[in-house]
C-alpha cells in the first residue's frame, strides 16, 4: 500500500514492483470489505463521479490531483477499471488500496471489464501474465474473484442512479438490486 500511496505528484513510468504476495494481501483485505457492502449503494454528497478508467494510470492521478485526494475527496467510480491502459494492474491495485484505507470515502462499481470472459480478451489478463508469470492464472483468477464482489449499482441522496452501462429491463425497483446477492 506504501509503495502505491507515495505517488503525489509524480510522473510514473514503470511498474510499481508489487509482488505476487502482496498483491493477494490487498485482494483479501479488499474483498473483506467488498463483502459487506450491498448491491446497491446508497450514498450521500459531496461525491465525486468518475467513468471508465480502462488501466490510465495517469488518467486517475490526474483526477485525484484535480478532484482530491481520498478521504478529503469522496468518490464513487462506475467501473471499467481494467483493459485497454498501460498499468492495469496499478490502476485497480490503486483504487482497492484506498478503498480498504477509507472504505467510506470511495466506492466502487462493477463494470462490464470486470467480467472474467471480458478481461481475458481486452488485456487485463495479458498485462498480469506479463508481469507475474508462471502464476498468471491463479492472479487473474483472483482478482475475478474480487470483481464478483463490486457492488452492481449506487443511489445517491435518493435522487441520482448510477451503474456502469444499464440494468436489465426484467429489474423494476431497487428492491430488486437490493436483493442481488453476492457474488
Amino acid at each position: 500500500v506504501k509503495k502505491l500511496l507515495s505517488i503525489k505528484g509524480k510522473y510514473i513510468t514503470a511498474s510499481a514492483g508489487l509482488s505476487y504476495e502482496e498483491i493477494n494481501s490487498i485482494l483479501d483485505k479488499v474483498e473483506n470489505i467488498l463483502k459487506d457492502e450491498p448491491n446497491l449503494l446508497e450514498i450521500h454528497p459531496p461525491i465525486t463521479i468518475v467513468g471508465d478508467i480502462h488501466g490510465q494510470f495517469h488518467d486517475l492521478l490526474r483526477i485525484f490531483d484535480q478532484c482530491g485526494y481520498p478521504p478529503e475527496t469522496n468518490y464513487i467510480f462506475l467501473g471499467d477499471y481494467v483493459d485497454r491502459g498501460f498499468q492495469e494492474i496499478e490502476t485497480i491495485v490503486l483504487l482497492f488500496c484506498y478503498k480498504i484505507l477509507y472504505p467510506q470515502n470511495i466506492y466502487l462499481l462493477r463494470g462490464n471489464h470486470e467480467f472474467r470472459g471480458v478481461n481475458c480478451q481486452y488485456g487485463f489478463r495479458r498485462e498480469i501474465s506479463k508481469y507475474f508469470f508462471p502464476r498468471h492464472d491463479n492472479l487473474w483468477n483472483r482478482f475475478n474473484d474480487v470483481f464478483d464482489f463490486l457492488s452492481l449499482a449506487a443511489l445517491i441522496n435518493n435522487k441520482i442512479f448510477c451503474v456502469h452501462g444499464g440494468i436489465s429491463p426484467y429489474l423494476n425497483s431497487f428492491d430488486q438490486i437490493r436483493d442481488i446477492k453476492k457474488p
